[in-house]
């Protein structure tokens, strides 16, 4: 008999498959992300096809053996509500994130819900970018290539006027005088993320240039199709 699994998701991507279904890659809060087939979700008889849409949180049921599985359910917890190109750019870019940085099965519920409080603040049209930085910095905890923006690798206190190099995997590296990198920055710009403080903006600025180098790190050289999707819409 195949496995049975019952949790709460959300869709990050869905493909068309053959003339009538979608392969849909669903991140779920117990098992992480898994991929799924819709059998027939495109047509209008379909139980699923006014259900399937992106930032939409769903009660899914799906079973299999295989590493791609059969949805059997998708039921309406909460409809989306993001509205405003910026923000559902910005979903867009968190989605392609979880997919390109989990693997597959891993156990993420923490991570789960920080991304539901994350569609949240999109939907209230708040200021996305705090929300996004607290995302990427709890996004890479959980995969273990998070980084104490407390203190430096050796355990000393950040002090605000010194600046320091956030090299990723060996930690916080206080920067010698006039020492160039593209990971070099303030320490009270540092405090503030550790605090989850935007208050300045400064701040803002420095941590999203400083986050996209750590991702760039993680993610290699392959550019976020979310990204350039965005710059070329927006004409940035």
């Amino acid at each position: 008999m195949p496995e049975r699994f019952e949790d709460l998701a959300y869709i990050l991507h869905k493909r068309a498959y053959k003339e009538s279904s979608y392969i849909i890659e669903l991140f779920t809060r117990e098992q992480g992300v898994v991929s799924v087939i819709a059998k027939g979700a495109k047509s209008h008889k379909s139980k699923f096809y006014l259900n399937l849409q992106l930032f939409n949180h769903l009660d899914v049921a799906y079973s299999g053996k295989s590493d791609l599985m059969t949805l059997v359910q998708a039921d309406i917890k909460k409809v989306a509500g993001i509205a405003g190109q910026k923000n559902i750019f910005c979903g867009y870019y968190v989605n392609e994130l979880l997919l390109r940085l989990l693997h597959k099965h891993d156990q993420h519920p923490h991570l789960f819900d920080h991304y539901d409080q994350l569609l949240m603040s999109l939907t209230n049209n708040l200021q996305p970018e705090p929300f996004l930085r607290d995302f990427e910095k709890n996004l890479l905890n959980e995969i273990g290539y998070g980084a104490d923006f407390s203190c430096t690798a050796d355990g000393l206190a950040l002090k605000d006027n010194l600046f320091y190099i956030v090299s990723p995997g060996e930690g916080i590296i206080a920067a010698a005088p006039g020492q160039r990198s593209d990971f070099l920055v303030q320490g009270k710009t540092l405090i503030d993320f550790e605090a989850g403080d935007y208050s300045n903006e400064n701040t803002l600025s420095e941590t999203k240039k400083l986050m996209r180098r750590i991702l760039q790190h993680y993610l290699g050289n392959k550019p976020l199709k979310s990204r350039d999707l965005f710059a070329k819409t927006s004409g940035n």
